[in-house]
């Protein structure tokens, strides 16, 4: 019994990771484009997304903490853009996508620096150069994904294995069949 539990616990936590990668259409709104100028406050350099968090000041006069999600690490080195070019303080303009729930969130889609050297911060190729087009969150590619419901059928399987196991050795257990160690 110990042997299926392991192991179920196991596959669940190998394919966990496989649900938890998002659509970008989920969160951003593709009718809400935006573009955010201001100081890198930091960086977050990790998979599956980067993020680089901006002090943008309101035409108010105000301050507010952006973080704008681009792609991965290594998708951004492949786009010439390097860790260390976001360094703190360093002053960016990105035009990209507002978070669906209005927070202080964006998908940043290129990224301009003073001098006027633009990179693209998104995944897969770059749509086009010169003047950004809008265009949806949901264009730019995602890994290929399993229709939801397959997903769900694989997710719940090992559940469904242990659960059914279990009460084959709790029948067993009460016919009198079961390993000497469980009657």
């Amino acid at each position: 019994m110990f042997r299926i539990a392991a192991a179920a616990v196991l596959w669940l936590a190998a394919t966990a990771p496989a649900a938890g990668h998002h659509a970008l259409s989920a969160e951003y709104d593709p009718n809400i484009p935006l573009t955010l100028s201001g100081p890198v406050t930091r960086v977050e350099w990790t998979n599956p997304h980067t993020f680089v968090f901006l002090a943008v000041t309101t035409p108010d006069g105000k301050i507010e903490s952006w973080k704008v999600e681009g792609a991965s690490p290594g998708t951004l080195i492949e786009h010439d853009i390097s860790r260390e070019m976001l360094a703190i303080g360093t002053v960016v303009t990105v035009f990209g996508f507002h978070a669906k729930d209005h927070s202080m969130r964006a998908w940043g889609r290129d990224l301009t620096f003073p001098d006027r050297r633009s990179f693209y911060m998104g995944s897969g190729n770059r749509p086009g150069v010169g003047t950004p087009q809008v265009a949806p969150p949901a264009a730019v590619p995602a890994p290929s994904r399993l229709p939801s419901i397959l997903t769900v059928i694989i997710l719940a399987a090992p559940a469904v294995v242990l659960a059914g196991g279990l009460f084959i050795l709790w029948r067993r257990r009460r016919k009198g069949r079961g390993p000497a160690h469980l009657q």
